[in-house]
Order: C-alpha cells, then structure tokens, then sequence
C-alpha cells in the first residue's frame, strides 16, 4: 500500500453517534516473509492459539500477529504459559488496546477519549505503523500482568492470584504491606512498517531514530524496521506501588512516543517483502 491509504488498511469505521471512530485493529496486510539483504528474516503469520482451529479469517480480521519463529510445525503457540495464564509472549498488536474502542482509536481532537493513539504514527502523516508486542502487559515475577486484568496482584515482587470464595484471604492479601509492590515493564518485540510513498525523511526528521541515517533503504518497496535491544542500556521500567499510571516507556502511550527507536534506519537493516501468502492485490487499494 502507499503511504496515503495506510490509515484505510490497518483501520476499522466504528460509528459512535455522529462521529466515527477509525479502530486500529486490522494487521492483515503485514502477514508475509520480510527479509534483510543478508539473507535475515521476519515471517509475519496469523496469530493462531492451540486451542482454536485452523485459521480461516480473512485478511480484514487478522488483529493479531506472531514471528512465524515462536509457533509450532502447525502455525500455533500454546494457550497458556509456562505458569498457566494466558500467553500473550511475542503476540504482536498495532496498539495498546483497552477497555474501550476508543482507546484504540487513531487520535482525532473532533472525537471525545480518542488521545491514546496521539503519540502512535498511524495518527501522524508519514504513512509508517508501528507493530509491537507487551504494549499492555505489565510484568510481576516474570509472570505476565496485564493491566487491563483482574483477580491478581503483585506481593513484593511476587504474582499472587486473589482466592475464590475466601474474603479473608482476600482481605490478607489487600492488607498485606507488599500489596502492590513490584510491578515493571520490559523492552518487548517491537517494528515500524514503511510502505512505498511513506514520508520517510520527516519521520527521521522528527527524532524517532537513534543516530543518522547512512546508507537510506529502498523507499520503492515496502520495508519493516526491528528494535534491537541490544543497543540499549535500559530494557526494564520498575513501576511504583500500585503500578503508578502504568506508562510503558517502550511503547508509545498518551502521555509520550516510545523511547528513541534504535536502530537507525539503513538499507542493510530493512526487511523488505519478499513473500506474500496471499493475494492481496485482489481488494482494491488494500495490497502492500
């Protein structure tokens, strides 16, 4: 797709009284082997859970994205993690989610609670996309907690599910001191998709990279960058008591853009489509 038509491809109208909310839901069009010049690679397939059958959605249903290098020989990652909660490791989204569609929304001012995508570039002009994993996820004794769940808590560093039918169980652990304690984020998978015609010179311009641009990749095809992070010093965010406001510094939020992304664009670093599974070009104006 070309840069004027990324906002049709990744979003879904949603009619909301006399406005319309633009849902960045829709990752379909990512799905495809993405390749560096040296020969590395990323295969964008469906996310597809052990549980579920084989996938038959079509491309506008596609939400949610794994490197093809985390699922089994049948395409799938397990249901569950290594201590039975929801698996959520390496699931890739175009957002942060939340508890309401707006909260998903590409940032319009005309539309009432639609600032949480202000600081993604799908609301910017440049036709780039970001693509990340953990955005809503919160970490606590390397288990998983996202931060739009409940019946948990975090105990001094250590994930404690609340009782069923034991209020004073319940009542212990709310009022236990480590109440809270020991929530943090960590540096998770994270890409930028720039389709042809992108606006590639005032992204850069904008400061969202690290270091300078050397040796510019081929803005003739649509191309994804990797975070690497390696090439940072902080991959961990301690949250205070309670979580704080949860800002996630790793990702963009209401409040501010990821941290700087690194690293640098170049065209030895790009991965660019080399593979289609399907037949995009089929739907009018929705083929990368």
């Amino acid at each position: 797709v070309d840069a004027s038509k990324a906002k049709d491809v990744v979003t879904e109208p949603m009619n909301l009284g006399d406005e319309t909310a633009y849902l960045v839901t829709r990752a379909g069009s990512f799905v495809g082997k993405w390749c560096t010049k040296s020969g590395d690679c990323i295969n964008l397939i469906p996310c597809l859970y052990e549980s579920e059958k084989k996938w038959e959605k079509d491309e506008k249903s596609i939400t949610e994205l794994i490197p093809a290098d985390i699922a089994d020989k049948n395409g799938k990652i397990p249901d569950k993690n290594s201590e039975g909660y929801m698996n959520y490791n390496g699931v890739l989204y175009l957002s942060s989610l939340g508890q309401d569609p707006t909260d998903y929304a590409v940032f319009d001012k005309n539309l009432p609670n639609s600032s949480m995508m202000r600081n993604h570039l799908i609301s910017g002009d440049t036709g780039a996309v970001e693509l990340y994993a953990g955005g809503f996820i919160a970490q606590c004794g390397n288990q998983d907690a996202p931060i739009y769940g409940g019946g948990f808590t975090c105990l001094n560093g250590k994930y404690v599910q609340f009782p069923d039918n034991d209020p004073e169980e319940y009542e212990r652990i709310h009022d236990d001191p480590g109440y809270g304690i020991g929530y943090y984020y960590t540096m998770q998978d994270f890409m930028v998709v720039v389709p042809v015609g992108a606006k590639f010179d005032k992204l850069v311009n904008s400061g969202y990279f690290v270091g300078k641009v050397e040796n510019k990749p081929d803005l003739t095809r649509p191309f994804i960058l990797r975070r690497n992070p390696k090439l940072y010093k902080e991959t961990r965010k301690d949250l205070p008591a309670g979580g704080g406001d949860w800002i996630n510094p790793f990702v963009p939020t209401e409040r501010s853009r990821a941290v700087p992304f690194a690293p640098a664009p170049d065209d030895s670093n790009a991965y660019y489509l080399v593979e289609e599974p399907f037949d995009w070009s089929s739907i009018p104006g929705e083929s990368l």
